[in-house]
């Protein structure tokens, strides 16, 4: 190949060159002996003629292959000039084959529309499907025979293809393309986005297309599942449950060990590097977090918040009226409130039933071991907390709970109230009699046992409450 001379070469160079190589003599020869073979067999002049002049070709081929020491096709395309020739002129034949099907598009689109439709039928009907299944099936076949063998040939050649282009491949260039390229990519969505907006018709048809699509796939989901619906009842279960009986559950176990352990590790490697107590991913998440909610509008953004908890509110009032509109609903709605309620204390019970069937000894280890983990320090600094607030609250706006309370009480039915009371009182008690008479003495006797006298400093409070607790059951007037 260094022997060959390619500078201001025409075409004609080019292509003799081309045809001096394999690939292009076994192309050749394989056509001639196509071309060639339609004659042959026949045993007449034509037949004869078709006989000597494949074997002139083929060793006019032969003598070729011998002269130019087989040349590979590839080697040719590594030369300079070559290759500089290709990219000079590969442009302009894109260009001719993009001119070529726009003629094409344009020439059948003035078309009568019989015609249209006759040019698309014979376009599909020259699509083989048949050929094309065939191929697959055979492909497929032939693959799961090479299986039994060798189960792992697939796997064997990616691979071996993987590692090639991973050893060639430079991921620090690409990295930094990646990276370099930030501006520009950014820079042509910036552009696209203008050039989108300086016609916004065009837009507002190419953002149409969404909801076609979308209807489209509901369209397929809701065919698909009704066909699935359409399934008597025992072959649809036994379908999804076959589908089911595939997942791997060993490999689901593995996953959720190795995601709690991928979560612990970053629990423990964020607490050793970080500052003592401060974890650093925390540090970081609040820094991150911090700059978002820097960058942001709060009005802007409580104001979006309300206008979902306005939507949210629209819509579910809007599909309760609809949905009332059905006698049936309020009552099927109602006892799917309480199938949900009853479920929850069936698993509470559950847990309840499993604790007791522990035995007492390991059930209060157990109940020990949780109550340990209980922060009670903090569920104290809570109430203390809400305490302390409620009280700088009073004393900031001492009327805010009375008027709130007022305007509370204000907007109650008393006689709807009195009425429900009187029968819920007379139901409940009657219903909770064996209850009250067991629980409500012992309650009572530790609780006068509380409000003793002599106990913490609180006598004058205590002595206070025992005075009118004395006088309201004598019925004697009661004063401050």
């Amino acid at each position: 190949m260094s022997g060959l001379q390619f500078k201001n070469a025409s075409f004609a160079v080019f292509a003799a060159e081309i045809m001096k190589t394999r690939e292009a003599r076994t192309i050749l020869d394989s056509t001639v002996s196509d071309f060639f073979g339609k004659w042959d067999g026949n045993g007449d002049l034509k037949s004869q003629f078709a006989k000597h002049a494949k074997r002139i070709i083929q060793r006019r081929l032969t003598q070729s292959e011998d002269r130019h020491n087989n040349q590979e096709l590839m080697d040719l395309l590594q030369h300079p000039e070559v290759m500089e020739y290709i990219g000079k002129k590969l442009p302009v034949s894109m260009n001719s084959l993009v001119e070529i099907v726009h003629l094409m598009a344009v020439s059948l689109e003035n078309y009568p529309e019989e015609k249209q439709q006759e040019f698309l039928n014979e376009i599909f009907a020259s699509i083989n499907a048949d050929k094309i299944a065939g191929i697959l099936t055979s492909l497929a076949g032939t693959i799961d025979t090479i299986h039994k063998n060798n189960p792992t040939i697939i796997a064997d050649n990616l691979v071996s293809i993987l590692r090639q282009f991973l050893e060639n491949i430079d991921l620090g260039e690409i990295k930094n393309l990646s990276e370099n390229s930030k501006t520009d990519l950014r820079a042509l969505i910036t552009r696209v986005n203008d050039l989108l907006f300086e016609f916004p018709a065009k837009l507002i048809l190419i953002l149409s297309f969404i909801p076609g699509i979308s209807n489209t796939l509901l369209f397929f989901l809701e065919d698909l599942v009704k066909r699935f619906n359409a399934l008597p009842a025992d072959i649809l279960t036994d379908l999804l449950i076959s589908f089911f009986k595939e997942v791997d559950e060993k490999t689901v176990g593995r996953l959720l060990n190795n995601l709690a352990e991928l979560i612990r590790q970053v629990h423990t490697g964020s607490a050793l590097i970080g500052d003592p107590g401060s974890p650093r991913f925390s540090t970081e998440f609040a820094r991150k977090t911090g700059t978002i909610l820097k960058e942001m509008d709060p009005e802007l953004l409580f104001k979006a918040g309300n206008a979902l908890i306005d939507g949210k509110e629209a819509l579910l009032k809007s599909l309760y009226d609809a949905a009332w509109e059905d006698p049936d609903f309020p009552e099927l709605a109602l006892k799917q409130m309480m199938a949900t309620k009853n479920s929850k204390i069936r698993v509470i019970q559950q847990k309840i039933e499993l604790l007791d069937e522990l035995g007492e000894e390991k059930a209060g280890a157990a109940i020990a071991a949780a109550a340990s983990e209980w922060n009670a320090d903090g569920f104290a600094e809570l109430i203390n907390s809400a305490c302390s607030m409620a009280n700088r609250l009073h004393q900031s706006s001492p009327d805010l709970l009375n008027g709130f309370v007022t305007e509370f009480v204000d907007a109650l039915d008393l006689y709807e109230i009195e009425e429900s009371v009187t029968w819920i009182s007379r139901d409940l008690t009657g219903t909770f009699k064996p209850v009250i008479q067991t629980v409500l003495p012992i309650v009572v006797k530790d609780l006068v046992e509380c409000l003793a006298s002599g106990n913490n400093g609180n006598e004058e409070q205590i002595t206070a409450m025992r005075t009118t607790l004395r006088r309201f059951i004598m019925d004697e007037e009661i004063y401050p």
